[in-house]
This record gives C-alpha cells, structure tokens and sequence, in this order.
C-alpha cells in the first residue's frame, strides 16, 4: 500500500459494494441477543456516540445498503407471493448518507449517492449530491470518471471552521480479478465540495473509521486500515494501520502489527484530550494459542497497557469494551470479560473486570459460576441519573433442546462500584440503550421479547417496552399485531419535548424473504418515549415497502429543533429480480410531514416512483421559468429547456427510463 500525501485530485470516485471498505462512523456494535448464537459475540462502542439494536446488520440499523435486504452478496430472488411491487425496467438505486452541517446554517444535510447495478450486480455510484436537509437542494456535486465510481461519508470537523465535511472515496474495476479496490481517499470541503486533500491507495480491503480526535487538536481525524486472512488463527488481521491528520491527511502514525484482528476508538483513556485505541489480538504458538487486549495511545501508537490469557493455562479474553467514564475520573473507561475453564468439572467461570482506562488496574470485578452460562457485559450509560456511567450484566443461558443461547435475566449495576440497582427477568430477552424516554434525566432502556419461528429458524420481537433505567420498570410497552413481528430504535427527540422518542417498525412476517432472512415493513411509527403515544405512522402503499434509515443519526433537517426522520420506499425492479431503494423522503420528527423527496429515476420530478405526464409538465414549468433544477435536467447540457420536457415526456410514453 501506498498513501502519497503529495496528490491533490479534484474529483475522485467509489463504487457502492462496500463489502470490503466499511465506514464505521457513528456506529457502534453491541451484543444485546445473543441467543441465536453459540459463539462469543463482541462488544464495542464509543461511549460518547452510543447505539444499539436488537439483532443487528437489518438495513434500518446500519443504512448501507440499497436493497430491502441486509447483505447485497447474497443472489436475491423473490417469490411470486412477493412480487407485489410497482416494477420498474430501470437498474437505478439512490444511497443516502447523513451528513452533519455542511454549509454552517444549523440545519443537518445529507449526502445522497445517484448510481445503477451492472450486469454483475454490482452496485455503482455515478454521481454524489450534497443536499440541505432543510428542502433537499443541491449545495454541490461530485461525478464518477470513466472506469471509476465513488462513494462518500461524513468526515466530521476536519477543516477547524465548526462545519462538517466528508471523505470521498474512489474505486475502480481490476478486470483480473473482478473486483473494484479502493483507489483513493479525498476529504473535501463540506460547504463547497472543494478538495482539502487526497490520497491514493492501492489496496483493495479497508476499514474506515471517521470522526475522533486522535491528535487532541479539536480537529476529527481517521483511521484506516487494510486487512489480509491469516491462515494460522483462520482469520483476517491487520496487516497495516494509519492515523491520519484530519486538516490535511498527513500521517500522525502507522504501525504493521501483522496480528491484530481488530482495533477500535475507545474514548479518551488516558486523560490526555485525544481519543485512544482497542486492540485485540489472537495468535497460534502450536502447542498452544494467546489472546491479548492493547490499549493504545491514539497520538502516538504507544502502549497504555495490556492484558493477555493463554489456552493452555485454561484461561481465555475476548475483546474488550469501551464503557464511558465509570468512575468519574475523566476518563474513558473499559471492560473485560475474562473466562476460566476447569477440566475436572467442565465448568466456565465467567468474570467481568471494570479497568481504569488510563491504567488498566481493576476497578472492580464480577464473577459468573453458574453450570452451562457465561456472562456477558453491555455499556448502558447513566441508568440512575448520578452523571457516570453504568453497566448490564446478563448471563447467557443454553438450552440442549434446540442448541441455542438465550437471556432471562439482566443485571443492572452501577459503574464505579458494581452496586446492583436491579434485575430484570423474562423468557428470551434483548435489550438496547434508548437515552432519557421520559425526562427524568436519568437514561433508560429498551427491551425486547423474542420468540423462536421454526420454519424461518428465525428470532423474532413479539414485544417491545421501554423501561426505566433507574428501576426497570415499564414505560410503555408496543405488541405485535397479528401473525406480524415488530422491531424499534431511539429516534432522539423528534417532537421537542426534551425526551427522546422512538421509532416502531410493523414487519410483514408474510414478506419474510428465506434467501436472505429478511422481513419487509408495513408500518413505521413514530411513537414519544415518555409515555409510546403515536405522533404519525407512514404505511407501505400497494406494491412498495418501506423503512427507515439511520434512525437516530439524522439529525435535525429544518431547523425546528426536533429531530427528523429518513424513510426510504423499495420498489420492484424486473429484471434484477429483487427491490431496490427508489426514494428517500426527508419527514418532519413532530408530525410525519415530507420535507422533500430524491427518486433514483431520471425525470421523477414529483419523486413518486414513476417518470409520468406531470413530471413533464413540471420540466416544462421549469423551463417556462427559467430556473436550474439539476433534477430536471435530463439531457446533462446545464439547462433545462423543452428539450428535457419532451424526454420526459416520451419516457413517460414509453414506459422507459431517461
């Protein structure tokens, strides 16, 4: 790999299969149901940006991916039962990204992605719009070269002017192998789109994290880093991992570690102002294999201190945690689960060490000797309104009778000095951070009751409650209706009140797609956290569904002081044979009211989903008015005319797309 700090391209672009180049921005990983799961499943988040789900990788939860499914590797084919969707000949998909302030004005925007799949169905971006989320105009564009396409994400603060900028990045095809690597990293400037600086790179596997201040300078930097398998572990591992300055892409450190199978932020450890690192690290020594946790200093690369267990002393770590600051200290805090194994008996003693994050000294631990359990460790902010964090521990019982994992029980404790504030019981129960529901400044919960579907070999959520977080008990709770399943997210406070709010989703258990284990929405609801009544629902129509992206992280589109909601509609496209993101609408928190509408078809001014006689007589509007609208401009000549109108028009004629 090479990073050449010298290049400053002025247009660079990415395809949208990010199956190898993640973003993680603004997201963090969570454990909250692990009952479908045998293995040890890894916890992580940034304390100060916390977010959770029930199940994890549902589009709705991360937003990457324009299909109504979760991963676009799979070959998707839908049943005749499905096929209920306007069909459309058109390849066209539309990709949204929040954006943070990008021209200063208080207000939140977006980044929308315009693109098409090929004949491989591979997902191609052609062209970037940077968009006001206050009424969905262009601020500024970037278009794909001829063999290269592009993608962009939200960069965080990286020019020092309080306004959100965003990282550009740039794929092209490599016929030998088929595949599109990452050609190029560019930070632009988010009020203009002018290039602050780039990057090439010549790799074609990368992680991407973005938004945290590694250097202490009040300015966002990023990690990045490229992973290769390791045979020996039967893993991927770090190969090479940079920190780069945010202002100008120069290199703060770089390290090939060459066994690291994951890094991550972990907040300000050391109390320096500068966000630190999480390593963790397996290796195989023949005989015998070793894990180990690293916290790293994120100026530098340097050491704070490490932890190691090693099988052949029966002894084992898992990665380790981010927690926020347990004891008030400053700084960021960590946890650990550490496992004992005892041959005599074919026990697991399971414990959870609390860890100064600076020192990495024990703050207190918490030990699980029940037969068949192991304990497990979720970060849940402050439960009891003292101002420090606080934690959920919850064993993980497995039932012989199916060879499944399940939660019934779930501990809340408070962070400094593991005092139990309660329990919490159920039959198979998930659980996420929800913020403060109902104003009274202490943070609560979201649990959720799952039941086991047979012929899907599927968790589904009969039932969702907010619950206090000082004492558990139930706020509201929300049921499934019918033979449907339901599924919610924190929405963060749409109607402005103070208190955070939450979105319900109604899933079609009809729909349930057995190629992908996904299952569509009927219903989207906005509910109030305080007390679950209903402030607007969005149904799907005939032949379309619905959902709703990065909820939770879309912030506030027109200003009003509430926060907004994304909904994307999927419709039918024939000859892919699967349902593509067609329109996203920008809707009020309070009230359910669209802002605005982008369509991915050419020409749907009225962005329903169809290029029609009225998208062509508003072209001819448009004209008549003498107006740039780039949306109208269907022939790409910098203006719209009748030309464009009568191109509409004969699309609409013939059924065709522009």
């Amino acid at each position: 790999m090479k990073l050449d700090g010298g290049n400053r391209q002025d247009q660079i672009n990415i395809a949208v299969n990010m199956c190898v180049c993640a973003c993680m921005l603004l997201l963090s990983l969570a454990p909250v149901c692990t009952a479908a799961y045998t293995d040890i499943a890894e916890s992580r988040q940034n304390s100060d940006r916390p977010t959770a789900h029930f199940l994890g990788g549902a589009s709705r939860d991360i937003g990457k991916n324009v299909y109504a499914q979760n991963n676009s590797k799979y070959n998707i084919k839908l049943s005749e039962a499905k096929v209920l969707s306007l069909s459309t000949s058109s390849s066209a998909f539309v990709q949204p990204e929040p954006a943070g302030d990008l021209n200063g004005d208080g207000t939140d925007d977006l980044l929308i992605g315009f693109g098409s799949y090929n004949a491989s169905m591979n997902l191609l971006l052609d062209e970037i719009d940077a968009v006001s989320g206050d009424d969905g105009s262009v601020l500024w564009s970037r278009k794909h070269d001829e063999n290269r396409w592009i993608y962009a994400i939200r960069a965080g603060n990286l020019g020092g002017d309080g306004m959100d900028d965003v990282l550009l990045l740039t794929r092209g095809y490599d016929s030998g192998t088929d595949t599109y690597p990452l050609d190029s990293i560019s930070a632009l400037n988010g009020e203009d789109g002018a290039v602050l600086w780039s990057e090439n790179v010549n790799k074609d596997q990368w992680i991407m994290w973005t938004e945290f201040d590694f250097s202490g300078d009040g300015i966002d930097d990023m990690m990045v880093y490229h992973s290769s398998y390791e045979s020996s572990i039967d893993h991927d591992c770090i190969d090479t991992i940079y920190i780069l300055e945010g202002d100008d892409g120069s290199l703060l450190w770089q390290t090939n570690p060459g066994n690291w199978i994951d890094a991550y932020p972990a907040g300000d450890l050391d109390g320096d102002g500068a966000e630190d690192l999480l390593v963790y690290v397996e290796q195989n020594l023949s005989t015998h294999w070793t894990a180990e946790i690293y916290a790293v200093r994120g100026s530098d690369g340097g050491t704070l201190w490490s932890k190691t267990a090693s099988n052949n002393d029966h002894v084992w770590i898992y990665p380790a945690s981010p927690a926020g600051d347990l004891n008030d200290d400053g700084r960021s805090d960590v946890m650990m689960r550490h496992e004992s194994y005892d041959p005599s008996t074919h026990n697991y003693t399971t414990t959870i060490y609390a860890l100064h994050g600076k020192s990495g000294s024990t703050i207190w631990s918490d030990a699980s000797t029940a037969p068949a359990s192991f304990m497990d460790v979720y970060p849940a902010d402050d439960l009891d309104g003292d101002g420090k964090d606080d934690l959920l521990l919850y064993p993980r019982e497995y039932d012989p009778a199916n060879y499944r994992w399940y939660v019934d029980t779930v501990y809340a404790k408070r962070g400094y000095d593991n005092r139990q504030l309660w329990t919490k019981t159920g039959t198979n129960m998930g659980f996420m951070r929800a913020s403060d529901l109902n104003g009274d400044g202490a943070d609560d919960l979201l649990f959720g009751e799952f039941i086991y579907d047979v012929p899907t070999d599927m968790y589904f959520i009969t039932d969702i409650s907010a619950a206090r977080g000082q004492d558990s008990s139930f706020i509201w709770t929300k049921t499934r209706s019918g033979t449907n399943f339901i599924y919610a997210l924190p929405a963060g406070d749409l109607n402005g009140d103070g208190a955070v709010d939450v979105v319900v989703y109604d899933e079609n258990y009809s729909s349930y797609d057995p190629d992908l284990d996904e299952i569509y929405v009927d219903i989207i609801s906005a509910v109030k956290g305080s007390d679950g009544s209903v402030l607007w629902n969005k149904s799907s129509q005939e032949k379309r569904w619905i959902d709703a992206w990065y909820v939770g992280y879309t912030g506030d589109f027109d200003g009003d002081g509430a926060d907004d909601v994304l909904v994307c509609t999927y419709i039918y496209n024939s000859p892919g044979d699967r349902y593509i993101l067609t329109i996203i609408s920008a809707v009020r928190g309070d009230d359910g009211r669209i802002l605005w509408s982008k369509s991915a078809l050419r020409g749907d001014l009225d962005s329903d989903g169809n290029i029609s006689y009225t998208d062509a007589m508003l072209a001819l509007q448009i004209a008549v008015s003498g107006e740039y609208e780039p949306a109208a401009d269907v022939s790409n000549d910098g203006y719209v005319t009748s030309l464009d109108a009568l191109m509409i028009l004969h699309a609409a004629v013939e059924g065709t797309g522009i």
